[in-house]
């Protein structure tokens, strides 16, 4: 089991650098965008990015996970390149639909996206950068599938790079605008996808097979439903700010949420890229449900050492990266939707019996429940307490989404999770970070401040020698770190 561990953290390595950089590059941008737009111009840039996200997540139809499946298990192995091949262009065929749509739209109502802020512009380009991303995305799934997460990673940080170039210039020397982050992505986009494609082309082979094809859709299309759910999950809170609470509220809940996401970005966002290809291949072998359940154990302790990590800076963080004082009150919302990114890691371990036993309808009915709990949520409580009471009802419908997740893909695939490991450990984080926080108004910052870096040293230390983990777990951890060199293998 501890080479399978092993394998795991160094492609989850390799792609959180990639993952590190996305997110840096965005923290980099903070001082930029918070002294070249408002608070209100940021929310409106949220809003729109989050958009192109579940637009493109919703026209892939699920086959971004289905290139993930089908070209990594044994039984297609042999097919892998028309696999690919017929996957791609019925890919190609649907971002094609949905150009000349999008533009015939545009053209027959061309008042359709004037209101008080004229977003023409903005959706011309949001089309191309989505008709880009969903063919890219294709592309780095497969590589993905390949565990390719060397070229993975350099395609990327290269994208990323002139991304970030771009947009410097585009918003400091041309002075245009959001619309410069948009165009900046575009750029990317395409730099990405010429990069990408000769190495993509080697690995098909001109073979559209209509059966494979059934098989894909099968599984992808109820991926959709459960793709587009979290991201409503995660981006419909920024809508029903808008239309409850206004743009300036977007403005700092999305500082905030950007802040908090540095725990995605270090942890959930790279396992979960490698997680599926490495399940998939434990699946049915010996030990492999000892895997998982221990996978989610040592999940648990790394986002809780992190996320209270973050939580005890994120005041700081906000002052640090926002050059303009209106946007400090965004520090607020950081702990909680900390919390929301503990319990959505955790969703996507607890969900694995309904991946491995290919019942992906049900992880997509247990999203949309999830989604229209918090929008049902976001509706009572955002006119009341604004973006503490999005940030509170996204933690609530992950939490639902984790548990409801654990539930019914145990009946498929019975894995022996140690749900009260779980819940110790997330609420000994919780209770460190408030009996901490409430000690500030009677500190110096200097004494605070040294309290709060010696919890964040101590924390493992204690988890160690408690009884949360088995004398077992404890030799496995100190023998996998003597024994593990992860870039040699």
């Amino acid at each position: 089991m501890l080479s399978k561990l092993k394998s795991l953290i160094k492609h989850s390595l390799i792609y959180s650098i990639s993952n590190v950089a996305s997110k840096a590059s965005g923290l980099i941008l903070l001082p930029i965008y918070t002294s070249y737009f408002s608070v209100e111009e940021f929310g409106r840039l949220g809003l729109l990015l989050i958009t192109i996200l579940i637009i493109s997540q919703f026209i892939q139809l699920g086959q971004n996970q289905s290139i993930v499946r089908l070209t990594t298990t044994a039984e297609y192995e042999e097919e892998s390149k028309s696999i690919f091949f017929s996957i791609f262009i019925f890919v190609f065929c649907v971002v094609i639909i949905f150009f000349v749509l999008s533009f015939s739209i545009l053209k027959l109502f061309p008042n359709l996206f004037i209101t008080e802020i004229d977003y023409s512009l903005y959706v011309k380009i949001c089309v191309f950068i989505i008709s880009f991303f969903v063919l890219n995305n294709i592309f780095m799934n497969k590589l993905r599938a390949s565990e390719q997460s060397g070229i993975y990673t350099i395609i990327n940080m290269l994208k990323l790079s002139a991304t970030l170039v771009i947009s410097v210039y585009l918003i400091v020397v041309q002075n245009l605008g959001i619309e410069s982050v948009l165009y900046a992505q575009l750029i990317g986009e395409i730099l990405s996808f010429i990069v990408v494609l000769p190495s993509m082309m080697k690995q098909m082979e001109l073979n559209f097979n209509v059966l494979i094809l059934k098989e894909a859709l099968k599984f992808g299309l109820p991926l959709i439903f459960s793709t587009l759910a979290i991201n409503l999950l995660n981006g419909s809170d920024r809508y029903m700010l808008k239309f409850l609470a206004g743009e300036k509220a977007i403005g700092l809940y999305e500082l905030g949420y950007r802040v908090s996401s540095i725990l995605n970005m270090l942890i959930v966002t790279p396992i979960g890229i490698s997680l599926l290809p490495a399940a998939y291949k434990m699946y049915k072998q010996q030990g492999d449900k000892n895997y998982y359940s221990s996978l989610l154990t040592y999940l648990t302790i790394g986002m809780v050492w992190a996320g209270i990590s973050l939580a005890f800076f994120g005041n700081d963080i906000i002052k640090i990266f926002a050059l303009n004082s209106d946007y400090y009150p965004a520090s607020d919302v950081v702990p909680i939707i900390i919390l929301s990114f503990v319990f959505f890691g955790l969703s996507m371990v607890s969900s694995l019996g309904m991946y491995l036993t290919g019942k992906t309808v049900f992880v997509a009915v247990i999203t949309f429940f999830s989604a229209l709990l918090n929008i049902a949520l976001n509706y009572i409580f955002i006119p009341e307490f604004g973006m503490m009471g999005a940030a509170v009802n996204s933690t609530i419908s992950f939490f639902i989404l984790f548990v409801l997740s654990s539930v019914i893909a145990n009946r498929y695939y019975s894995i022996p999770f140690e749900f009260m490991k779980v819940f110790i450990l997330i609420s000994a984080g919780v209770l460190l970070f408030i009996g901490i926080n409430s000690l500030e108004m009677i500190l110096t910052t200097l004494v605070f401040i040294s309290l709060r870096i010696v919890c964040i040293i101590a924390f493992p230390i204690i988890i160690y020698n408690s009884n949360v983990l088995s004398r077992n777990e404890k030799m496995q951890i100190v023998n996998f770190i003597k024994k593990m060199k992860i870039f040699n293998s």
